[in-house]
């Protein structure tokens, strides 16, 4: 990826671990600002560890008020996004 994606909102679900983070990794190479969530408390732990500029939340896709809240966070931290990557 290329100098397109600097500064591009980006979420990612399911992205702390597998091909979601894979695919994180690759946008915040890119210059993103990025956000993952994943329904693994632990990996999404070591993931914010890994990558400490990386927003992250706690949530399973598939519940309606988690997607909500997800969301709101990441409204509230970037203002919108540019790319939902579905990974989920």
């Amino acid at each position: 990826m290329s100098g397109e994606f600097q500064g591009k909102r980006v979420l990612v679900t399911a992205g702390a671990s597998g091909i979601g983070r894979v695919t994180a990794n690759a946008f915040l190479a890119a210059d993103a600002r990025v956000h993952v969530c994943d329904i693994d408390a632990n990996a999404l732990q070591g993931y914010r560890a890994e990558q400490p500029t990386v927003g992250t939340t706690l949530a399973d896709v598939a519940d309606e008020a988690q997607v909500n809240r997800l969301f709101d966070t990441v409204a509230d931290a970037f203002g919108g996004i540019d790319f939902l990557i579905n990974n989920a």
